[in-house]
């Protein structure tokens, strides 16, 4: 589903650039708002016009650069630059970042919208290429899928990795060295990390309360609930990140700065 499925501004490039008789555009532009989809997306799943030639056309008349999907490996760290929320949501992909600019794949030539929510996102400078559609939608098909619960993503951290390992917690610790050597918090904190990187997380939140804590991730400026491990495991928790971090251990109550 997509925020601006079949815009009137759609209805204007599709009769200037002669893309369909007016009649049949218009058709299509209803179709594409019953059906939520962009009409560039309607168009080529319709077959109402090849996506080749559609990519091309509006590249033209818009002036911006064209590319060929199947030419880029896409990086997952430049594809993690966005949230996968994003992506789907507007329908771009990262392809290529260089410095602040971050270049973006799309087969709708007006994304203002998106990237103006991109640039406030990741904090780049956003360049729009258009790709072709019948590239492009397999692609996000496959984002889409990853993003799933469960579908694929064993790897991925859960309620059940900190229950897995609530044994950890009955060791008492009392300045946080058990954690050096306590390998089942050491590999869930990596996991951690790693999920966070993978969703393009801005911040990770553990905040504790009086008999558990809270991990909540930061995406897109709102806060997700991650996990709520008991307060003797999330202390193990907080004394590996201060290791990695190379941070008094011992000390609770006065802010410190690290860096991992």
């Amino acid at each position: 589903m997509n925020n601006k499925a079949g815009s009137p501004k759609d209805m204007h490039w599709l009769t200037s650039c002669r893309i369909l008789a007016p009649a049949l555009a218009e058709q299509a532009l209803q179709g594409a708002r019953q059906q939520r989809l962009t009409l560039v997306k309607y168009l080529v799943d319709n077959a109402l016009v090849d996506s080749t030639q559609l990519a091309s056309t509006l590249a033209r008349a818009f002036n911006l650069p064209l590319a060929d999907l199947d030419a880029f490996h896409l990086d997952p760290r430049t594809l993690a630059t966005v949230s996968r929320a994003l992506q789907l949501r507007h329908r771009m992909v990262p392809l290529f970042r260089h410095s602040q600019t971050l270049w973006l794949g799309s087969s709708d030539p007006d994304t203002r919208e998106s990237t103006t929510q991109i640039r406030f996102q990741t904090g780049c400078k956003p360049v729009t290429v258009l790709v072709e559609e019948h590239k492009l939608a397999p692609l996000l098909q496959r984002l889409q899928d990853d993003t799933a619960p469960d579908a694929g993503r064993g790897d991925s951290l859960a309620q059940r990795d900190f229950d897995d390992i609530h044994a950890a917690e009955q060791r008492p610790v009392d300045d946080g060295k058990a954690a050096v050597s306590d390998s089942p918090v050491t590999r869930l904190v990596d996991k951690m990390l790693q999920d966070a990187r993978h969703q393009a997380a801005s911040d990770i939140h553990i905040e504790p309360f009086e008999h558990h804590a809270r991990i909540r991730f930061r995406q897109d400026g709102m806060l997700r609930e991650i996990a709520r491990p008991t307060s003797g495991l999330a202390s193990r928790i907080t004394a590996r990140l201060k290791i990695m971090a190379r941070l008094d251990i011992a000390e609770k109550r006065l802010p410190q700065d690290g860096r991992i």
